[in-house]
C-alpha cells in the first residue's frame, strides 16, 4: 500500500485510518484483477479530467460497488476520482503491462501542462517515477551472469543426452529456448532497439519522406519523426534517453522560427504521409487522451477549417493555434504513440 495513501484519503475522509486505507487498496487491486480495456480509459478520464463526465462517474461507481458494498454510492466524485488513482498506483506496484499503459496515458494526456487537473498530483508524481525506474530495470549494463551461462550449459548438456527419446528431446529443446529467451531474450530487444536508434540517428535520414534530414524544415519533420523513433523503440516504456535522441534528430534541420502554432506544424507534415498515418492510428475510442494524433486526424479529414473547429472539443483544452516548438509537437507525439503501442498490446 502506499505510504501517503491514508493522507490523501483525510482529504476526503477525515477519519479515514490504516484499516480503511488497506480496504480501499484492497478494491483497486480486486478491480485491477479484471479491468477491461474500457475500464483502463474510463480509469484514466476519470482520474485526470475535472469536471469527470457525470457517466463516468456512475460506471466507475458501479464497478467499486461490485467489490465493496460500503463504497459510496453517490455524491462520490472525488471519491471515485482518487479510487482511480488508487487503481493506477496498484498497477504501478506490479509493473505489469496495464502499468505501463496507465503511465504513458497519463504522459500523453498532460498536453498542454494545465490540460489535466488530476485528483491527486503524487499519483502523477508516483507515475513518473515508475516510468523511470522501469525503463532503467529493463536496459541494465550486464549481458548475463556467471549463474545464466551455468543454467544454459545444463539446458544444453539435458539436450544432448535425449538423443534416442522424440519426447525429452523435444521437451529439452523447449526448455533450453525459454532459458535462452529467459537470459538474452529481452537483451537482445534491447540491442535491437539501441541499434535502430542510433543508426537512424546517425544517419541523419528520414526513411518515411525518402530525404535527408538537414534537407528538411524542422517544423515539416517534427511529427514524422516522432512516429520513426517510436517504430524503433522495441521496449516499454522507452528509453530515459529518447528526449535527447529526439533534440538531436530535430537539431539537423532547417530551423525557420523556434515556435509555431499547432495548427502549422500539422498543416507542415507531408500530406502523403499524414494519410498513411491516419490510416493506420486509429483512437476512436480514446481521441480526446490523444491530442495531436486526434490533431492530423481531424486535419485529414476536412483540413484546417475542421482542425480548429473539432480539436477543441474532442481534446477540451488543446486549440489549434497553441504555440509550441518542433521538439515539443516531436515529444508529444511520441508520448502518444508509445501509450496506443501499449494499449493495443492488452487484449
Amino acid at each position: 500500500m502506499h505510504l501517503l495513501l491514508i493522507d490523501w484519503l483525510h482529504k476526503i475522509h477525515l477519519n479515514a485510518d490504516a484499516a480503511f486505507a488497506t480496504k480501499r487498496w484492497k478494491l483497486a487491486e480486486a478491480v485491477l484483477d479484471n479491468i477491461t480495456r474500457k475500464e483502463i480509459l474510463e480509469v484514466l478520464r476519470v482520474f485526470l479530467f475535472s469536471p469527470s463526465s457525470p457517466e463516468l462517474i456512475q460506471a466507475l461507481t458501479r464497478r467499486f460497488l461490485e467489490v465493496d458494498v460500503e463504497f459510496p454510492a453517490s455524491k462520490n466524485v472525488e471519491d471515485v476520482r482518487l479510487q482511480a488513482g488508487v487503481v493506477m498506483l496498484t498497477a504501478f506496484e506490479r509493473r505489469t503491462l496495464i502499468a505501463d499503459i496507465f503511465a504513458l496515458g497519463i504522459k500523453a494526456s498532460t498536453f498542454p501542462l494545465n490540460r489535466c487537473k488530476p485528483a491527486q498530483l503524487g499519483i502523477v508524481e508516483a507515475s513518473a517515477k515508475y516510468l523511470s525506474l522501469k525503463a532503467d530495470a529493463l536496459r541494465p549494463s550486464n549481458f548475463g551472469t556467471t549463474k545464466d551461462r551455468e543454467a544454459i550449459a545444463q539446458k544444453l548438456e539435458a539436450f544432448g543426452v535425449c538423443v534416442d527419446d522424440a519426447d525429452e528431446r523435444s521437451k529439452a529443446q523447449e526448455e533450453l529456448a525459454a532459458t535462452l529467451d529467459n537470459v538474452y531474450g529481452e537483451k537482445i530487444r534491447r540491442l535491437a532497439e539501441e541499434t535502430g536508434l542510433l543508426w537512424w540517428l546517425s544517419g541523419g535520414f528520414s526513411s518515411s519522406l525518402n530525404q535527408k534530414t538537414s534537407d528538411l524544415d524542422s517544423a515539416a519533420y517534427a511529427l514524422v519523426m516522432a512516429t520513426e523513433a517510436a517504430e524503433r523503440t522495441q521496449i516499454l516504456p522507452p528509453p530515459p534517453s529518447i528526449n535527447a535522441i529526439l533534440g538531436r534528430a530535430l537539431a539537423a534541420c532547417k530551423a525557420t522560427k523556434s515556435q509555431f502554432a499547432l495548427k502549422e506544424i500539422v498543416n507542415s507534415a507531408s500530406p502523403s504521409w499524414r494519410s498513411k498515418f491516419v490510416a493506420a492510428h486509429s483512437v476512436a475510442d480514446y481521441a480526446d487522451v490523444v491530442p495531436l494524433i486526434t490533431a492530423i486526424q481531424k486535419t485529414e479529414e476536412g483540413g484546417i477549417s475542421t482542425l480548429v473547429k473539432v480539436l477543441p472539443k474532442t481534446c477540451p483544452g488543446v486549440v489549434a493555434t497553441l504555440l509550441l516548438t518542433p521538439l515539443d509537437a516531436a515529444t508529444q507525439l511520441y508520448n502518444e504513440l508509445l501509450f496506443q503501442k501499449a494499449f493495443n498490446e492488452f487484449k
